[in-house]
């Protein structure tokens, strides 16, 4: 059959305190070799240049994104895999593997001492900085085992304190707090949607529909407040059904687009402590409605592996290149995910710019009006959109061809 390409899967990096940033070549390996302070030499063969953007955080940066290399499995042999490592003031240190003995679809941990103690800026000092290596996680994937088309459902946050305080135009409710919760009228919309799915679950023939939120592979939700009671709500009594997956994983990437002014998207809170705010929370709406939430909550597991560190943009407002790069890793973890159903609960100003940047030209010919308002209106709150994705276009290639509202949901009016 036809072969497969080699995707790289980065996980993550376990390192001293400072910023790093991952930098992937897949090299022929008569153009390898090493310099001679031990580190890998890049040849000017190198078929591919992946990236990964920096992340700063307090011990390790995740990123769980894959990219292709550009070498198929069956020549992998001929391949070295070299991984840098970098930061704001240059190279960390580097490691050089043949890909050939490089195991496919099992996690890999390689060991990468800091090539220079004055390169490793972490407020301590250069004994302690260099006597510490980085511990750098990834998996080589077959992409033959992640090319199926995949179909991935957008799902709007319900209205949050900060949506209801806009509408209003009450800036000093919008001002006060950060990470708003759902606001009461957000608590009825996601209970709304739980009872759609609910009744669509009864039905067989809505049931086909949407049986990719019935029975996901994977939910990923925004770790800000609003989305994550969202999810809670309106998915999480489908989830913990007999046989649901029960399982929701936090995606740093599906957060909202952090705009001059959006205290609604800037967050001080992580891993468990994530948890510990939601749940708040949400004993504060259901006080005096019973526990069946609460219940619902507790039966779900959560893999917090995206947000154990610093997950949300420092400063006023994200650049355009900013939002331009986690759109790409975002696109990324989609495309080269294993899974075929995937939920992704989130936000309207992130999801538009995803549609908008990765539609493909044939979807946006089929049917330009729908294109259209697509990249350019706002999903309801607990809008529900269906997407099919198709890796073989790659993430340069337009890789949304279709998108079809469920469950009469529709634009923001």
């Amino acid at each position: 059959g036809e072969s497969g390409e080699c995707l790289l899967f980065l996980e993550s990096v376990r390192h001293p305190r400072c910023q790093v940033s991952v930098v992937a070549r897949a090299v022929p390996r008569q153009e390898g070799g090493r310099d001679s302070d031990d580190s890998p030499r890049v040849g000017a063969g190198a078929v591919s240049e992946l990236r990964w953007p920096a992340r700063t955080c307090l011990g390790a940066s995740s990123w769980f994104s894959g990219q292709p290399l550009r070498v198929t499995v069956e020549e992998r042999g001929a391949y070295d895999l070299h991984l840098e490592l970098h930061n704001p003031l240059g190279p960390l240190g580097g490691v050089c593997l043949r890909l050939a003995d490089t195991p496919l679809h099992r996690p890999v941990s390689e060991v990468v001492q800091p090539s220079s103690p004055r390169r490793v800026h972490s407020g301590r000092s250069a004994t302690n900085a260099i006597a510490e290596s980085f511990s750098l996680s990834f998996q080589l994937v077959d992409s033959r085992l992640v090319s199926h088309r995949k179909t991935v459902v957008f799902v709007r946050h319900a209205q949050s304190i900060w949506n209801e305080a806009q509408s209003k135009k009450n800036v000093y409710k919008m001002a006060k707090d950060t990470d708003h919760a759902l606001s009461a009228t957000g608590v009825q919309q996601a209970e709304a949607l739980s009872r759609l799915l609910s009744n669509a679950a009864a039905d067989p023939a809505d049931a086909e529909q949407v049986g990719c939120i019935l029975q996901p592979d994977v939910v990923y939700v925004s770790p800000l407040t609003r989305a994550v009671q969202s999810a809670v709500i309106g998915l999480g009594p489908t989830l913990v059904q007999p046989g649901g997956p029960a399982q929701m994983t936090f995606m740093s990437n599906a957060r909202e687009k952090l705009n001059l002014g959006g205290f609604d998207t800037r967050s001080r809170k992580v891993g468990v402590n994530i948890l510990h705010h939601v749940l708040g929370k949400l004993r504060a709406h259901y006080r005096e409605k019973g526990d069946e939430i609460i219940d619902v909550f507790s039966k779900l597991h959560f893999n917090l592996q995206q947000v154990e560190e610093q997950w949300w943009t420092e400063g006023s407002a994200e650049t355009k290149e900013q939002v331009q790069a986690r759109m790409r890793e975002f696109m990324t973890q989609l495309l080269y995910s294993p899974d075929h159903n995937i939920v992704v609960v989130g936000h309207s100003h992130f999801f538009r710019a995803v549609l908008a940047g990765y539609m493909s030209e044939e979807f946006r010919e089929q049917d330009p009006e729908f294109a259209k308002k697509l990249a350019s209106a706002k999903l309801a709150n607990c809008g529900v959109l269906r997407l099919e994705l198709d890796p073989a276009r790659g993430v340069d290639g337009g890789p949304i061809v279709d998108a079809k509202f469920l469950l009469g949901s529709g634009f923001d009016l």
